[in-house]
């Protein structure tokens, strides 16, 4: 007589119609006209079908490792007892026929056909695509069941702090007030809003009326929850916007007060930076006094709008014409003649070709290592599919063995990449630090021109009246800073460049820095 292990399975959602008792019952009636013994049944009550993370299907494959070679069948009820997901369902079943030579017979959808013929496969597929094209009809009904009752204003799950979970009279989900907490609500009513306390003193007078939440916003999520309002937010679905409607529960504080709510608590308001072109140095240039970073804006006066940057702390003005001169001069200045160019191109030339010879002596090992991890994968992937492996451990390790793939391939590109292109560019690039104003001059945007700027001073310039000084230079104008004295140097601190990347070296990224000027 053939042996066979059943399998039932019910979810929270089907207990009326699938139960097991009415399960157990089709699978001994399969069992018996067909002579099959049924030697151990396996449960899963109450658990999705959506994956294979399921204590019963677990305890099932764990045995069978053990007695496959006395099992020939699994019995299911149907295919959706089975699975609800097709491709996992389809994989699975073809590992345990090929690994175990166990079939899954599913006895109300028994096909009475060769299951090795081609149509048996394609008969099974098409009751696992249907399996899972009933999960998704169900998971589409679910949205939008709590969409349409949120759109209706009524709260949907756990009540938030100050509210009980409830059914009205057409045993729908409500939630009512808590009484119990009202006087956390009349605290933060008193304090908050009519007497506007410090809110320091409005957490602490939450704290003596019972407000025992944790954490740093739990106050404001207490104060900005739209929930008090009388409001519900209602998430997109389908073509249908996100939006927020009245609320069919009673409101802790007036609907107005949320607006204020807002306000107080500056939740809205966002530090911007004015990119405007003609104080592009806004936000980069710092004020000698106080090394804060300067604002700019235009003044009235004779003839028209005459623009300035400012110092908030200090309140002092610096013409924004004169500051773009001498830094236009400076950057004059600063530009590399053609002799210096021409040393930095056989510089670059030169480390471009022993990276080269370090990356081709590096490739053999590094190929190895990504063909070893590949296999490494595989073998989580195998077991995983052959039962061997719970769902939590090739989480882990197909998780960890595919970013260290992902990192070895990543490697492996890089290393294969050809250099001989690099120093063309590099040659078309480097001519162009001959002349630094032009250079700046040609930038489109602000943000362009800062960044320009930070590549050769590091994070900040400072705007003295004498001229600019600077704590950082790129080592690329390091002799011509000390020329124009333009360094800026503390007793007791060597200065070092902040940003370097004209100096980006071809040596595994890694950048050279080096002293702007000691002391």
């Amino acid at each position: 007589m053939k042996r066979a292990y059943q399998y039932i399975r019910i979810s929270e959602e089907d207990q009326s119609n699938w139960s097991i008792s009415g399960q157990q019952d089709m699978n001994q009636r399969f069992a018996k006209s067909n002579e099959i013994e049924i030697v151990q049944t396996f449960i899963d009550d109450g658990k999705s079908a959506r994956n294979f993370d399921r204590p019963g299907w677990k305890e099932l494959l764990k045995n069978l490792q053990k007695e496959y070679r006395s099992i020939d069948f699994i019995l299911v009820n149907r295919y959706n007892r089975f699975a609800r997901n097709a491709g996992e369902g389809i994989l699975l079943i073809e590992k345990l026929e090929q690994r175990y030579g166990i079939r899954v017979i599913s006895v109300m959808e028994n096909i009475s056909i060769d299951p090795h013929s081609p149509f048996f496969f394609k008969m099974r597929a098409d009751m696992l695509v249907t399996a899972e094209f009933e999960r998704r009809v169900i998971s589409d009904q679910s949205k939008a069941g709590v969409w349409r009752a949120k759109s209706e204003g009524r709260y949907i799950g756990r009540a938030p702090f100050g509210y009980l979970n409830q059914r009205d009279e057409r045993n729908r989900p409500i939630i009512i007030k808590d009484e119990n907490q009202s006087a956390v609500f009349d605290a933060a009513m008193q304090y908050f809003f009519l007497d506007e306390q410090p809110w320091a003193t409005v957490k602490a007078k939450l704290k003596e009326a019972g407000y025992n939440r944790r954490g740093n916003g739990a106050f404001k999520r207490l104060l900005l929850n739209p929930v008090y309002y009388g409001l519900i937010e209602v998430s997109a679905y389908k073509s249908f916007p996100a939006q927020v409607v009245e609320a069919i529960h009673e409101a802790w504080f007036p609907l107005h007060y949320f607006d204020i709510a807002k306000e107080r608590l500056e939740i809205n308001r966002r530090q911007r930076t004015i990119h405007n072109l003609e104080v592009p140095l806004r936000g980069y240039i710092c004020c000698p006094e106080c090394n804060s970073k300067l604002t700019g804006g235009p003044s009235k006066g004779k003839g028209g709008l005459y623009w300035y940057y400012r110092c908030s702390s200090c309140k002092i003005n610096y013409s924004a014409v004169k500051a773009h001169t001498e830094l236009e001069e400076i950057l004059q200045k600063l530009s590399l003649s053609v002799t210096h160019i021409e040393l930095l191109q056989k510089h670059v030339e030169t480390e471009i070709k022993q990276e080269t010879k370090k990356m081709n002596a590096l490739l053999p090992k590094l190929k190895k290592e990504v063909g070893e991890l590949e296999k490494k994968l595989n073998a989580v992937e195998d077991k995983y599919f052959a039962g061997d492996i719970d769902d939590s451990t090739y989480r882990k390790w197909g998780g960890i063995y595919r970013r260290d793939l992902s990192g070895k391939r990543e490697e492996l590109r890089r290393a294969s990449e050809t250099k001989s292109n690099l120093m063309e560019k590099f040659k078309k690039q480097l001519p162009k630090l001959q002349n630094l104003r032009f250079l700046y001059l040609s930038c489109d945007t602000v943000g362009d021109k800062q960044q320009l700027l930070r590549l050769v001073f590091g994070s900040k310039l400072t705007l003295t009246r004498p001229g600019y000084r600077t704590q950082y230079i790129s080592r690329l104008f390091l002799h011509k800073a000390e020329e124009i004295n333009l360094l800026e140097v503390k007793k007791g601190r060597k200065s070092l460049p902040e940003n370097s990347d004209f100096l980006t070296s071809t040596r595994s990224g890694n950048r050279t820095r080096t002293p702007a000027m000691g002391t």
